[in-house]
């Protein structure tokens, strides 16, 4: 296990796209970040962008059960020609390097508007946002997939729309170890950082967040039973019907 460790990391440093490679006559111009199982990267032809995703070799040796998902899961979400989700697009293969090219999506990513560009959210942008998702979270839900990973980094905002990216951690729902509850509590986690952004204060290491952030009960409610808190108290939701009738009587409350 070592020496394979030891192997992926060499060929992983040795074989890797830099800036003006050309896949598929796209010429790659940015390194857009790094994940666990991959590379990715920016490319370009004639004013045309796509994603290019190179994979680590570890994750080739290691994990290739896992990419396999992942790829799987891309094909199937293209059937679906919905924009609010990159389209696969196909593999590619050079000596010693290879991965899969994804649709590029204009925009920025959550994070970087919450954390750079510092941006505060009123409360109904936020139960729109909410809304958005939960579409979303629909469509993949009724394909059989779970997303396991709707965080900030993964939300791109474009003209007030989201599109979700980043379906690395996706798998088929088998109501066992992948259930469609992850992705409520990933939509209450997005949730709460949009609520941050009107915190004034620093946030308190030592104190949650339903006792820093200023929610009404009925948000206080919601949140706890997406994000699981006291499942006694306050049961987790099991479909996104009663989430979103709930979401739509706050908006009303506004």
């Amino acid at each position: 296990m070592e020496l394979t460790n030891i192997l992926a990391g060499w060929y992983d440093k040795k074989y890797q796209l830099v800036i003006g490679n050309i896949i598929k006559g796209f010429t790659i111009t940015k390194k857009l970040g790094e994940g666990r199982f991959g590379k990715v990267y920016l490319a370009e032809k004639n004013n045309k962008k796509i994603i290019i995703k190179q994979l680590k070799h570890e994750a080739i040796f290691k994990q290739s059960h896992k990419i396999k998902f992942e790829v799987s899961t891309l094909k199937d979400i293209a059937y679906l020609k919905d924009k609010r989700f990159p389209r696969y697009l196909g593999k590619f293969k050079l000596p010693h390097i290879r991965g899969y090219i994804l649709e590029y999506k204009t925009g920025k990513t959550m994070e970087h508007i919450i954390f750079r560009d510092k941006m505060k959210f009123s409360r109904a942008e936020i139960y729109n946002f909410a809304l958005q998702i939960l579409d979303m979270v629909d469509i993949l839900h009724a394909h059989n997939i779970v997303h396991k990973d709707i965080r900030i980094p993964n939300l791109i905002l474009e003209n007030d729309e989201l599109y979700l990216i980043d379906f690395g951690l996706a798998r088929y729902i088998d109501n066992k170890k992948y259930k469609t509850d992850l992705d409520f509590w990933y939509l209450g986690d997005f949730m709460i950082h949009l609520f941050y952004t009107n915190y004034d204060k620093s946030p308190l290491i030592d104190k949650p967040w339903y006792k820093q952030l200023d929610l009404t009960p009925k948000e206080l409610i919601l949140l706890k039973r997406l994000m699981r808190v006291n499942k006694e108290k306050y049961p987790p939701f099991k479909n996104t019907k009663d989430i979103r009738n709930i979401i739509k009587k706050l908006i009303k409350s506004i």
